[in-house]
Protein backbone atom coordinates (compact mmCIF):
# COMPACT_ATOMS: atom_id res chain seq x y z
CA UNK A 1 0.00 0.00 0.00
CA UNK A 2 2.81 2.41 0.95
CA UNK A 3 3.86 2.03 -3.09
CA UNK A 4 0.99 2.46 -4.43
CA UNK A 5 0.29 5.44 -2.61
CA UNK A 6 4.13 6.77 -3.52
CA UNK A 7 2.73 6.38 -7.20
CA UNK A 8 -0.39 8.02 -6.38
CA UNK A 9 1.67 11.20 -5.06
CA UNK A 10 4.16 11.26 -7.79
CA UNK A 11 1.27 10.92 -10.63
CA UNK A 12 -0.71 13.87 -8.70
CA UNK A 13 3.03 16.11 -8.73
CA UNK A 14 3.26 15.50 -12.48
CA UNK A 15 -0.02 15.99 -13.70
CA UNK A 16 0.67 20.08 -12.33
CA UNK A 17 2.76 19.90 -15.47
CA UNK A 18 1.54 22.50 -17.75
CA UNK A 19 1.92 21.85 -21.89
CA UNK A 20 4.80 23.85 -22.87
CA UNK A 21 4.51 25.32 -26.41
CA UNK A 22 7.56 27.02 -28.16
CA UNK A 23 8.52 30.58 -27.01
CA UNK A 24 9.25 32.09 -30.50
CA UNK A 25 5.45 30.65 -31.53
CA UNK A 26 6.80 28.36 -33.80
CA UNK A 27 4.01 25.13 -34.22
CA UNK A 28 6.05 22.42 -32.24
CA UNK A 29 4.93 18.46 -33.09
CA UNK A 30 1.77 17.26 -31.03
CA UNK A 31 0.51 13.84 -30.41
CA UNK A 32 -2.57 12.81 -30.47
CA UNK A 33 -3.39 9.95 -28.13
CA UNK A 34 -6.20 8.03 -28.41
CA UNK A 35 -7.18 6.17 -25.62
CA UNK A 36 -6.05 2.90 -23.79
CA UNK A 37 -7.21 -0.16 -24.89
CA UNK A 38 -6.72 -2.58 -21.81
CA UNK A 39 -7.40 -6.05 -20.10
CA UNK A 40 -9.45 -6.32 -17.54
CA UNK A 41 -7.93 -9.26 -15.58
CA UNK A 42 -4.86 -9.73 -13.81
CA UNK A 43 -3.46 -8.73 -10.44
CA UNK A 44 -2.43 -5.02 -11.71
CA UNK A 45 -5.75 -4.63 -14.02
CA UNK A 46 -6.63 -2.29 -10.90
CA UNK A 47 -3.66 0.35 -12.25
CA UNK A 48 -4.69 0.76 -15.40
CA UNK A 49 -6.38 3.73 -15.19
CA UNK A 50 -3.49 5.28 -13.30
CA UNK A 51 -0.72 4.23 -15.56
CA UNK A 52 -2.75 5.64 -18.62
CA UNK A 53 -2.65 9.05 -16.42
CA UNK A 54 0.87 8.68 -15.81
CA UNK A 55 1.77 8.25 -19.65
CA UNK A 56 -0.09 10.94 -20.39
CA UNK A 57 1.55 13.18 -17.99
CA UNK A 58 5.11 11.59 -18.56
CA UNK A 59 5.16 13.01 -22.18
CA UNK A 60 3.41 16.27 -21.26
CA UNK A 61 6.87 16.98 -19.88
CA UNK A 62 8.92 17.63 -23.06
CA UNK A 63 8.96 21.25 -23.76
CA UNK A 64 9.22 20.50 -27.17
CA UNK A 65 5.76 18.58 -27.89
CA UNK A 66 2.32 18.75 -27.27
CA UNK A 67 -0.33 16.22 -26.01
CA UNK A 68 -3.69 15.78 -26.70
CA UNK A 69 -6.62 12.96 -26.49
CA UNK A 70 -9.82 12.81 -28.23
CA UNK A 71 -12.51 12.39 -26.23
CA UNK A 72 -14.65 10.45 -28.72
CA UNK A 73 -16.34 7.06 -29.11
CA UNK A 74 -14.65 4.20 -30.81
CA UNK A 75 -16.91 4.70 -34.03
CA UNK A 76 -15.98 8.46 -34.29
CA UNK A 77 -12.64 7.37 -33.19
CA UNK A 78 -12.30 4.80 -36.33
CA UNK A 79 -13.57 7.26 -38.50
CA UNK A 80 -11.09 9.49 -38.59
CA UNK A 81 -8.54 6.79 -38.54
CA UNK A 82 -10.01 5.41 -41.61
CA UNK A 83 -9.57 9.21 -43.34
CA UNK A 84 -6.50 9.44 -42.51
CA UNK A 85 -5.24 6.24 -44.22
CA UNK A 86 -7.59 7.59 -47.06
CA UNK A 87 -5.12 10.12 -47.92
CA UNK A 88 -6.90 13.21 -46.41
CA UNK A 89 -4.20 14.04 -44.18
CA UNK A 90 -5.04 17.84 -43.86
CA UNK A 91 -8.41 17.58 -42.65
CA UNK A 92 -7.90 14.32 -40.45
CA UNK A 93 -5.21 16.44 -38.44
CA UNK A 94 -7.35 19.33 -38.17
CA UNK A 95 -9.77 17.09 -36.56
CA UNK A 96 -7.21 15.06 -34.62
CA UNK A 97 -5.32 17.97 -33.48
CA UNK A 98 -2.24 16.56 -34.12
CA UNK A 99 0.39 15.66 -36.32
CA UNK A 100 1.56 12.07 -34.42
CA UNK A 101 -0.84 9.67 -33.71
CA UNK A 102 -0.36 7.78 -30.22
CA UNK A 103 -2.21 4.40 -30.02
CA UNK A 104 -1.51 2.14 -26.60
CA UNK A 105 -2.80 -0.44 -25.00
CA UNK A 106 -1.97 -2.23 -21.76
CA UNK A 107 -2.41 -6.61 -21.12
CA UNK A 108 -2.43 -7.76 -17.63
CA UNK A 109 -0.37 -10.84 -17.53
CA UNK A 110 0.15 -13.60 -14.53
CA UNK A 111 2.67 -11.57 -13.13
CA UNK A 112 2.57 -8.33 -14.52
CA UNK A 113 1.65 -6.44 -17.17
CA UNK A 114 2.79 -5.23 -20.66
CA UNK A 115 2.01 -1.71 -22.23
CA UNK A 116 2.01 -1.85 -25.99
CA UNK A 117 2.38 1.30 -27.94
CA UNK A 118 1.90 2.16 -31.89
CA UNK A 119 3.64 5.47 -32.72
CA UNK A 120 2.12 6.45 -36.42
CA UNK A 121 3.13 10.22 -38.26
CA UNK A 122 -0.10 11.35 -39.78
CA UNK A 123 2.11 12.76 -42.58
CA UNK A 124 3.25 9.62 -43.84
CA UNK A 125 5.15 6.66 -43.13
CA UNK A 126 4.93 3.44 -40.97
CA UNK A 127 4.21 2.94 -37.28
CA UNK A 128 6.90 2.26 -34.71
CA UNK A 129 6.03 -0.19 -31.66
CA UNK A 130 7.54 -0.20 -28.11
CA UNK A 131 6.62 -1.85 -25.36
CA UNK A 132 8.16 -2.45 -21.67
CA UNK A 133 7.13 -5.62 -19.53
CA UNK A 134 6.66 -4.83 -16.00
CA UNK A 135 7.10 -7.74 -13.61
CA UNK A 136 6.04 -5.71 -10.08
CA UNK A 137 4.62 -2.74 -9.10
CA UNK A 138 8.71 -0.86 -8.45
CA UNK A 139 9.13 -0.89 -12.11
CA UNK A 140 6.16 0.88 -13.32
CA UNK A 141 7.61 4.31 -13.12
CA UNK A 142 10.83 3.52 -15.15
CA UNK A 143 9.20 1.62 -17.61
CA UNK A 144 6.17 4.78 -18.45
CA UNK A 145 9.67 6.32 -18.32
CA UNK A 146 11.82 4.57 -20.67
CA UNK A 147 8.30 4.18 -23.03
CA UNK A 148 8.25 8.04 -23.35
CA UNK A 149 11.36 8.79 -23.39
CA UNK A 150 11.76 6.65 -26.80
CA UNK A 151 8.30 8.55 -28.08
CA UNK A 152 9.88 11.67 -27.61
CA UNK A 153 13.39 10.34 -29.06
CA UNK A 154 11.53 9.34 -32.46
CA UNK A 155 9.58 12.37 -32.79
CA UNK A 156 12.67 14.06 -32.26
CA UNK A 157 14.71 12.72 -34.68
CA UNK A 158 12.05 12.85 -37.36
CA UNK A 159 10.79 16.29 -37.10
CA UNK A 160 14.48 17.83 -36.83
CA UNK A 161 14.24 16.73 -40.63
CA UNK A 162 13.10 19.39 -42.93
CA UNK A 163 10.56 17.13 -44.71
CA UNK A 164 9.83 13.83 -43.61
CA UNK A 165 11.60 11.41 -45.79
CA UNK A 166 9.78 8.91 -47.99
CA UNK A 167 10.28 5.04 -46.82
CA UNK A 168 12.88 3.33 -49.04
CA UNK A 169 12.25 0.05 -50.62
CA UNK A 170 13.16 -2.87 -48.72
CA UNK A 171 15.44 -5.23 -50.31
CA UNK A 172 12.47 -7.11 -52.53
CA UNK A 173 12.55 -11.07 -52.54
CA UNK A 174 15.02 -12.10 -50.30
CA UNK A 175 17.63 -12.65 -52.51
CA UNK A 176 20.31 -12.22 -49.50
CA UNK A 177 18.50 -14.57 -47.40
CA UNK A 178 18.33 -14.41 -43.65
CA UNK A 179 18.84 -10.98 -42.28
CA UNK A 180 19.13 -9.96 -38.27
CA UNK A 181 15.42 -9.28 -37.08
CA UNK A 182 15.37 -5.77 -35.77
CA UNK A 183 16.66 -6.11 -31.58
CA UNK A 184 14.35 -3.69 -30.57
CA UNK A 185 14.65 -3.06 -26.70
CA UNK A 186 15.77 -7.05 -26.68
CA UNK A 187 19.48 -5.66 -27.55
CA UNK A 188 19.61 -3.43 -25.48
CA UNK A 189 19.36 -5.86 -22.55
CA UNK A 190 22.25 -7.99 -23.95
CA UNK A 191 19.86 -10.98 -25.56
CA UNK A 192 21.02 -10.67 -29.08
CA UNK A 193 24.56 -10.16 -29.70
CA UNK A 194 27.33 -9.81 -33.43
CA UNK A 195 25.79 -9.67 -36.45
CA UNK A 196 24.15 -11.81 -39.62
CA UNK A 197 22.62 -15.00 -38.46
CA UNK A 198 22.87 -14.78 -35.01
CA UNK A 199 21.97 -17.36 -32.28
CA UNK A 200 21.88 -14.72 -28.90
CA UNK A 201 21.71 -16.51 -25.49
CA UNK A 202 19.92 -19.73 -27.07
CA UNK A 203 22.53 -22.16 -26.16
CA UNK A 204 25.33 -21.50 -29.33
CA UNK A 205 23.37 -22.62 -32.22
CA UNK A 206 23.98 -20.68 -35.16
CA UNK A 207 22.39 -20.19 -38.64
CA UNK A 208 24.38 -19.86 -42.09
CA UNK A 209 22.27 -18.56 -45.11
CA UNK A 210 22.94 -21.05 -48.26
CA UNK A 211 21.19 -18.59 -50.82
CA UNK A 212 17.45 -18.42 -51.98
CA UNK A 213 16.22 -20.97 -55.23
CA UNK A 214 12.86 -19.63 -56.94
CA UNK A 215 10.26 -21.38 -59.27
CA UNK A 216 9.14 -20.06 -62.14
CA UNK A 217 5.60 -18.34 -62.51
CA UNK A 218 2.66 -20.33 -60.98
CA UNK A 219 -0.37 -19.34 -63.05
CA UNK A 220 -2.60 -19.26 -59.85
CA UNK A 221 -3.14 -17.05 -56.91
CA UNK A 222 -1.30 -19.35 -53.61
CA UNK A 223 -3.60 -19.82 -51.06
CA UNK A 224 -1.79 -22.14 -48.44
CA UNK A 225 0.96 -24.37 -48.96
CA UNK A 226 2.30 -27.11 -46.62
CA UNK A 227 4.97 -30.15 -47.39
CA UNK A 228 5.01 -33.37 -46.18
CA UNK A 229 5.73 -37.22 -47.49
CA UNK A 230 2.44 -38.39 -49.11
CA UNK A 231 3.66 -41.45 -50.62
CA UNK A 232 5.78 -42.79 -48.75
CA UNK A 233 8.54 -42.77 -50.55
CA UNK A 234 10.87 -40.88 -48.04
CA UNK A 235 11.12 -37.66 -49.76
CA UNK A 236 9.05 -34.83 -49.37
CA UNK A 237 6.65 -32.72 -51.02
CA UNK A 238 4.98 -29.04 -51.73
CA UNK A 239 1.41 -29.18 -52.02
CA UNK A 240 0.32 -25.90 -52.86
CA UNK A 241 -3.49 -24.67 -53.66
CA UNK A 242 -5.55 -21.62 -55.12
CA UNK A 243 -8.63 -21.08 -53.76
CA UNK A 244 -10.10 -24.38 -55.72
CA UNK A 245 -6.66 -26.29 -57.15
CA UNK A 246 -4.24 -28.19 -54.98
CA UNK A 247 -0.69 -29.17 -57.45
CA UNK A 248 2.19 -31.36 -55.98
CA UNK A 249 5.46 -30.34 -56.68
CA UNK A 250 8.59 -32.08 -56.24
CA UNK A 251 12.42 -30.34 -55.25
CA UNK A 252 14.92 -32.12 -56.30
CA UNK A 253 18.26 -30.65 -58.08
CA UNK A 254 17.46 -27.58 -56.67
CA UNK A 255 14.27 -26.74 -58.92
CA UNK A 256 10.62 -27.39 -58.55
CA UNK A 257 8.37 -29.56 -60.83
CA UNK A 258 4.84 -30.03 -60.77
CA UNK A 259 4.21 -34.27 -60.52
CA UNK A 260 0.11 -34.07 -59.55
CA UNK A 261 -2.99 -32.04 -59.01
CA UNK A 262 -6.60 -31.93 -58.04
CA UNK A 263 -9.47 -29.30 -59.21
CA UNK A 264 -12.36 -28.91 -56.75
CA UNK A 265 -15.89 -26.84 -58.06
CA UNK A 266 -14.35 -23.40 -58.68
CA UNK A 267 -17.36 -22.59 -55.71
CA UNK A 268 -14.75 -24.00 -53.25
CA UNK A 269 -13.09 -21.45 -51.24
CA UNK A 270 -10.02 -23.11 -49.74
CA UNK A 271 -8.11 -21.64 -46.69
CA UNK A 272 -5.28 -23.98 -45.54
CA UNK A 273 -3.51 -27.17 -46.13
CA UNK A 274 -2.17 -29.35 -43.32
CA UNK A 275 -0.45 -32.70 -43.89
CA UNK A 276 -1.00 -35.46 -40.78
CA UNK A 277 -1.91 -39.33 -40.01
CA UNK A 278 -4.59 -38.55 -37.86
CA UNK A 279 -6.07 -42.14 -37.98
CA UNK A 280 -2.75 -43.60 -37.70
CA UNK A 281 -2.71 -45.72 -40.76
CA UNK A 282 1.00 -45.49 -41.71
CA UNK A 283 0.29 -43.17 -44.70
CA UNK A 284 0.65 -39.30 -44.28
CA UNK A 285 -3.11 -37.52 -45.93
CA UNK A 286 -3.77 -33.78 -46.98
CA UNK A 287 -6.33 -32.31 -44.57
CA UNK A 288 -8.50 -29.41 -46.64
CA UNK A 289 -10.05 -26.72 -45.18
CA UNK A 290 -12.42 -24.83 -47.11
CA UNK A 291 -15.54 -23.08 -47.74
CA UNK A 292 -18.64 -23.81 -50.49
CA UNK A 293 -20.90 -20.72 -50.62
CA UNK A 294 -22.15 -20.42 -46.93
CA UNK A 295 -20.94 -24.11 -45.73
CA UNK A 296 -17.72 -25.41 -44.69
CA UNK A 297 -16.95 -28.41 -47.15
CA UNK A 298 -13.64 -29.53 -46.11
CA UNK A 299 -11.87 -32.63 -48.32
CA UNK A 300 -9.36 -35.43 -47.06
CA UNK A 301 -6.73 -36.48 -49.58
CA UNK A 302 -4.33 -39.20 -50.34
CA UNK A 303 -1.47 -39.82 -53.07
CA UNK A 304 0.21 -42.44 -54.23
CA UNK A 305 2.34 -41.05 -56.67
CA UNK A 306 0.33 -41.11 -59.78
CA UNK A 307 -0.69 -37.63 -61.68
CA UNK A 308 -3.76 -36.65 -59.55
CA UNK A 309 -5.09 -37.30 -56.03
CA UNK A 310 -7.53 -39.47 -54.68
CA UNK A 311 -10.31 -38.07 -52.23
CA UNK A 312 -10.95 -39.93 -48.79
CA UNK A 313 -13.50 -37.76 -47.63
CA UNK A 314 -15.44 -34.33 -49.08
CA UNK A 315 -17.47 -32.03 -48.05
CA UNK A 316 -17.10 -31.86 -44.68
CA UNK A 317 -19.45 -29.38 -43.35
CA UNK A 318 -16.80 -28.89 -40.60
CA UNK A 319 -13.27 -26.58 -40.81
CA UNK A 320 -10.66 -28.96 -40.48
CA UNK A 321 -6.99 -29.36 -38.61
CA UNK A 322 -4.88 -32.40 -37.58
CA UNK A 323 -2.66 -31.17 -34.53
CA UNK A 324 -0.58 -32.76 -31.84
CA UNK A 325 -2.00 -32.69 -28.37
CA UNK A 326 -0.13 -33.20 -24.97
CA UNK A 327 -0.86 -36.51 -24.08
CA UNK A 328 -2.94 -37.57 -26.83
CA UNK A 329 -0.40 -37.24 -29.97
CA UNK A 330 -2.04 -36.43 -33.59
CA UNK A 331 -5.91 -36.05 -33.15
CA UNK A 332 -8.15 -34.58 -35.98
CA UNK A 333 -9.65 -31.09 -34.31
CA UNK A 334 -12.25 -28.71 -35.69
CA UNK A 335 -14.74 -25.82 -35.84
CA UNK A 336 -18.46 -25.69 -37.22
CA UNK A 337 -19.71 -23.15 -39.90
CA UNK A 338 -22.62 -21.03 -38.62
CA UNK A 339 -25.66 -19.85 -41.44
CA UNK A 340 -26.54 -16.57 -39.00
CA UNK A 341 -24.61 -13.66 -40.61
CA UNK A 342 -24.47 -12.58 -36.27
CA UNK A 343 -21.74 -15.12 -35.78
CA UNK A 344 -20.29 -14.12 -39.24
CA UNK A 345 -20.69 -17.76 -40.54
CA UNK A 346 -18.28 -19.71 -37.80
CA UNK A 347 -19.71 -21.04 -34.69
CA UNK A 348 -17.69 -20.57 -31.61
CA UNK A 349 -15.57 -23.18 -29.90
CA UNK A 350 -13.12 -25.87 -31.06
CA UNK A 351 -13.79 -29.67 -30.70
CA UNK A 352 -11.91 -32.90 -31.61
CA UNK A 353 -13.59 -35.11 -34.44
CA UNK A 354 -13.84 -38.59 -34.86
CA UNK A 355 -13.97 -39.53 -38.56
CA UNK A 356 -16.13 -42.65 -39.27
CA UNK A 357 -13.88 -45.05 -41.74
CA UNK A 358 -16.66 -46.68 -43.39
CA UNK A 359 -19.15 -43.26 -44.19
CA UNK A 360 -15.80 -40.70 -43.58
CA UNK A 361 -18.02 -38.71 -41.95
CA UNK A 362 -17.06 -36.37 -38.86
CA UNK A 363 -18.64 -36.46 -34.89
CA UNK A 364 -17.69 -34.05 -32.81
CA UNK A 365 -16.17 -34.80 -29.70
CA UNK A 366 -14.32 -32.81 -26.50
CA UNK A 367 -14.06 -29.23 -26.59
CA UNK A 368 -10.81 -27.46 -26.54
CA UNK A 369 -9.73 -25.69 -23.74
CA UNK A 370 -8.55 -22.43 -24.93
CA UNK A 371 -8.14 -18.86 -24.49
CA UNK A 372 -11.71 -17.04 -25.22
CA UNK A 373 -12.45 -16.36 -28.68
CA UNK A 374 -9.74 -18.36 -29.99
CA UNK A 375 -10.66 -20.20 -33.41
CA UNK A 376 -9.22 -22.96 -35.30
CA UNK A 377 -5.62 -22.01 -37.08
CA UNK A 378 -5.03 -18.92 -34.14
CA UNK A 379 -3.29 -21.71 -31.64
CA UNK A 380 -0.47 -23.94 -30.97
CA UNK A 381 0.29 -25.85 -28.13
CA UNK A 382 3.98 -26.76 -27.21
CA UNK A 383 6.39 -26.61 -23.85
CA UNK A 384 8.26 -23.60 -24.93
CA UNK A 385 10.67 -23.31 -21.58
CA UNK A 386 10.79 -26.89 -21.31
CA UNK A 387 9.06 -27.51 -17.55
CA UNK A 388 7.22 -30.37 -18.91
CA UNK A 389 3.53 -28.38 -19.06
CA UNK A 390 2.44 -27.06 -22.31
CA UNK A 391 1.82 -23.85 -23.36
CA UNK A 392 -0.63 -21.96 -26.05
CA UNK A 393 0.67 -19.61 -28.42
CA UNK A 394 -2.17 -17.67 -29.85
CA UNK A 395 -2.54 -15.06 -32.60
CA UNK A 396 -5.37 -12.25 -31.67
CA UNK A 397 -7.48 -10.40 -33.89
CA UNK A 398 -4.70 -7.39 -33.56
CA UNK A 399 -2.14 -9.82 -35.02
CA UNK A 400 -0.16 -9.78 -31.23
CA UNK A 401 1.29 -13.19 -30.35
CA UNK A 402 0.36 -13.97 -27.30
CA UNK A 403 1.51 -17.03 -24.59
CA UNK A 404 -0.78 -18.76 -21.93
CA UNK A 405 0.77 -20.90 -19.40
CA UNK A 406 -1.27 -24.61 -18.72
CA UNK A 407 -4.07 -22.86 -16.40
CA UNK A 408 -4.50 -20.37 -19.50
CA UNK A 409 -2.53 -17.01 -17.82
CA UNK A 410 -1.50 -15.05 -20.42
CA UNK A 411 2.43 -14.35 -19.71
CA UNK A 412 3.58 -12.62 -22.54
CA UNK A 413 2.42 -10.47 -25.48
CA UNK A 414 4.70 -9.84 -28.45
CA UNK A 415 5.28 -6.02 -29.59
CA UNK A 416 5.49 -6.95 -33.09
CA UNK A 417 2.49 -7.79 -35.13
CA UNK A 418 2.67 -11.42 -36.40
CA UNK A 419 0.27 -13.77 -38.73
CA UNK A 420 -1.13 -11.24 -41.07
CA UNK A 421 -3.20 -12.37 -43.88
CA UNK A 422 -6.19 -12.04 -46.25
CA UNK A 423 -7.80 -15.56 -45.63
CA UNK A 424 -10.81 -15.67 -43.57
CA UNK A 425 -13.24 -18.00 -43.16
CA UNK A 426 -16.90 -17.66 -44.55
CA UNK A 427 -18.16 -17.25 -48.15
CA UNK A 428 -16.33 -14.64 -50.29
CA UNK A 429 -17.03 -11.24 -49.05
CA UNK A 430 -17.12 -9.17 -52.59
CA UNK A 431 -20.01 -7.14 -53.64
CA UNK A 432 -20.44 -8.63 -57.16
CA UNK A 433 -23.78 -10.28 -58.39
CA UNK A 434 -21.64 -13.50 -59.64
CA UNK A 435 -20.22 -13.96 -55.96
CA UNK A 436 -23.43 -13.02 -54.24
CA UNK A 437 -25.39 -15.80 -56.32
CA UNK A 438 -22.43 -18.71 -55.42
CA UNK A 439 -22.15 -17.24 -51.55
CA UNK A 440 -26.37 -17.64 -51.41
CA UNK A 441 -25.22 -14.11 -49.80
CA UNK A 442 -27.44 -10.54 -50.54
CA UNK A 443 -26.40 -7.03 -50.50
CA UNK A 444 -27.37 -6.85 -46.96
CA UNK A 445 -25.59 -9.56 -45.53
CA UNK A 446 -22.55 -8.19 -47.17
CA UNK A 447 -23.04 -4.72 -45.56
CA UNK A 448 -23.29 -6.23 -42.14
CA UNK A 449 -20.66 -9.00 -41.96
CA UNK A 450 -17.51 -8.93 -40.01
CA UNK A 451 -14.74 -11.13 -41.74
CA UNK A 452 -13.26 -13.55 -39.22
CA UNK A 453 -9.42 -13.68 -41.06
CA UNK A 454 -7.57 -16.87 -40.39
CA UNK A 455 -3.58 -16.07 -39.35
CA UNK A 456 -0.78 -16.82 -40.90
CA UNK A 457 0.62 -20.49 -40.23
CA UNK A 458 1.71 -20.99 -36.85
CA UNK A 459 4.26 -24.02 -36.81
CA UNK A 460 6.47 -25.27 -34.18
CA UNK A 461 9.97 -27.03 -34.47
CA UNK A 462 13.19 -27.79 -32.76
CA UNK A 463 15.41 -26.05 -34.97
CA UNK A 464 18.44 -25.38 -32.86
CA UNK A 465 18.48 -29.21 -31.53
CA UNK A 466 18.06 -28.64 -27.56
CA UNK A 467 15.36 -30.37 -27.53
CA UNK A 468 12.82 -27.62 -27.18
CA UNK A 469 10.39 -26.08 -29.90
CA UNK A 470 10.99 -22.94 -31.84
CA UNK A 471 8.12 -20.73 -32.65
CA UNK A 472 8.19 -20.49 -36.83
CA UNK A 473 5.52 -17.66 -38.14
CA UNK A 474 4.67 -15.30 -40.62
CA UNK A 475 5.03 -10.97 -40.32
CA UNK A 476 3.02 -9.58 -42.85
CA UNK A 477 3.41 -5.93 -42.89
CA UNK A 478 0.05 -4.61 -43.35
CA UNK A 479 -0.49 -1.35 -45.48
CA UNK A 480 -1.17 1.74 -43.72
CA UNK A 481 -4.14 2.48 -46.10
CA UNK A 482 -6.02 -0.57 -44.71
CA UNK A 483 -4.90 -0.31 -40.90
CA UNK A 484 -8.03 0.81 -39.72
CA UNK A 485 -10.14 -1.34 -42.44
CA UNK A 486 -11.68 -4.11 -40.63
CA UNK A 487 -12.70 -6.39 -44.04
CA UNK A 488 -10.17 -4.88 -45.91
CA UNK A 489 -6.42 -5.87 -46.22
CA UNK A 490 -3.78 -4.81 -48.06
CA UNK A 491 0.06 -5.79 -47.27
CA UNK A 492 3.40 -4.37 -47.88
CA UNK A 493 5.64 -7.30 -48.57
CA UNK A 494 6.43 -9.57 -45.29
CA UNK A 495 9.19 -12.36 -43.87
CA UNK A 496 9.30 -14.99 -42.05
CA UNK A 497 10.57 -15.27 -38.61
CA UNK A 498 12.08 -17.82 -35.86
CA UNK A 499 10.97 -17.16 -32.08
CA UNK A 500 12.60 -19.02 -29.28
CA UNK A 501 11.78 -18.86 -25.73
CA UNK A 502 14.30 -16.79 -23.59
CA UNK A 503 13.99 -15.88 -20.21
CA UNK A 504 10.10 -14.43 -20.07
CA UNK A 505 9.51 -14.79 -23.36
CA UNK A 506 10.10 -15.54 -26.67
CA UNK A 507 12.66 -13.43 -28.89
CA UNK A 508 13.54 -13.96 -32.47
CA UNK A 509 16.05 -15.58 -33.43
CA UNK A 510 16.39 -15.37 -37.34
CA UNK A 511 14.02 -13.53 -39.84
CA UNK A 512 14.33 -14.07 -43.72
CA UNK A 513 14.87 -9.90 -45.05
CA UNK A 514 11.71 -7.98 -46.61
CA UNK A 515 9.98 -10.28 -49.24
CA UNK A 516 8.04 -8.07 -51.70
CA UNK A 517 4.10 -8.11 -52.19
CA UNK A 518 2.45 -11.03 -49.67
CA UNK A 519 3.55 -14.06 -48.35
CA UNK A 520 0.94 -16.15 -48.42
CA UNK A 521 1.60 -19.17 -46.38
CA UNK A 522 5.50 -21.09 -45.74
CA UNK A 523 6.54 -24.22 -44.17
CA UNK A 524 9.52 -25.13 -42.78
CA UNK A 525 11.48 -28.77 -42.96
CA UNK A 526 14.13 -29.38 -40.16
CA UNK A 527 14.51 -32.29 -41.82
CA UNK A 528 15.51 -31.54 -45.69
CA UNK A 529 18.97 -33.05 -45.66
CA UNK A 530 22.15 -33.72 -43.64
CA UNK A 531 25.66 -30.96 -44.08
CA UNK A 532 28.99 -32.46 -44.58
CA UNK A 533 30.11 -30.74 -40.95
CA UNK A 534 28.56 -33.37 -38.43
CA UNK A 535 26.75 -31.75 -36.08
CA UNK A 536 25.25 -29.64 -38.75
CA UNK A 537 21.98 -29.85 -40.77
CA UNK A 538 20.29 -28.44 -43.83
CA UNK A 539 17.14 -27.09 -43.15
CA UNK A 540 14.78 -25.55 -46.12
CA UNK A 541 11.93 -22.59 -45.14
CA UNK A 542 9.76 -22.73 -48.46
CA UNK A 543 7.50 -19.66 -48.95
CA UNK A 544 4.48 -18.74 -51.62
CA UNK A 545 4.84 -15.78 -52.52
CA UNK A 546 2.24 -13.40 -54.46
CA UNK A 547 4.44 -10.76 -55.65
CA UNK A 548 4.15 -7.09 -56.65
CA UNK A 549 2.51 -6.75 -60.17
CA UNK A 550 1.61 -3.52 -61.86
CA UNK A 551 -2.12 -3.16 -62.48
CA UNK A 552 -2.18 -3.22 -66.47
CA UNK A 553 -0.49 -6.66 -65.97
CA UNK A 554 -3.12 -7.60 -63.96
CA UNK A 555 -5.25 -7.84 -66.70
CA UNK A 556 -2.96 -9.60 -69.32
CA UNK A 557 -1.77 -12.44 -66.58
CA UNK A 558 -4.06 -12.93 -63.94
CA UNK A 559 -2.94 -13.62 -60.79
CA UNK A 560 0.40 -15.14 -59.88
CA UNK A 561 2.53 -16.59 -57.69
CA UNK A 562 6.57 -17.74 -57.09
CA UNK A 563 7.54 -20.60 -54.49
CA UNK A 564 10.50 -20.15 -52.88
CA UNK A 565 13.30 -22.30 -51.28
CA UNK A 566 15.12 -20.71 -48.51
CA UNK A 567 18.51 -23.26 -47.80
CA UNK A 568 20.07 -22.71 -44.44
CA UNK A 569 22.62 -24.48 -42.41
CA UNK A 570 21.76 -24.90 -39.09
CA UNK A 571 24.68 -26.25 -36.11
CA UNK A 572 23.05 -27.98 -33.66
CA UNK A 573 23.51 -27.41 -29.71
CA UNK A 574 25.37 -29.60 -27.74
CA UNK A 575 24.00 -29.32 -24.28
CA UNK A 576 19.60 -28.26 -23.41
CA UNK A 577 19.87 -24.97 -22.35
CA UNK A 578 17.93 -23.56 -19.41
CA UNK A 579 15.28 -21.50 -21.02
CA UNK A 580 12.82 -20.69 -17.93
Amino acid sequence: MYLLLRIALCLLFILQAPHVFSSDGEEIPTITVLPFEVSEEGDYAYLNKAIDQMLLARLSRFKDIRIVTVPLGDEEIRALQQEVQAGKLSEARQKLGGSWLLEPSMYSLKDGMQINLSLTPLQGGRPTSFAEKIDSQDQIMSAVNSLTADIYATVAELESEENLSPLTEKEDDALSGFATPHPERDYKKGIYGGSGIIAGDQGGAGFESRGIRKSGILPMQVESLVVGDLDNDGKNELIVSSQSKIRVFTYDDLNFRMVAKYDFSPVMKIHALNIGDHDRSGTQKLYISANEGRYASSAILSWNGTETMQPLSQKLRWYIRPVTLPGRGEVLIGQQTSLRAIDNYLSPGVFELIRDPDSGRLTKGAKLLLPEDTNLFDFIKADLNGDGSMETVVIDKKMKMQVYDAALNLIWVSSASYGGSKRYFGPHWQKNKATNRLSGMNLSDQDNRQLVFIPGRLDTKDITGDGLPEVVVGTNEINVATKYLSNTRSFDGGSVACLGWSGQGLIELWQTSHIGGYVADYFFDEDAEQADDKGKVINRLYVAQIPVTPIWNQFLSGNESKLLAYEMVVKKVEEKPDRS
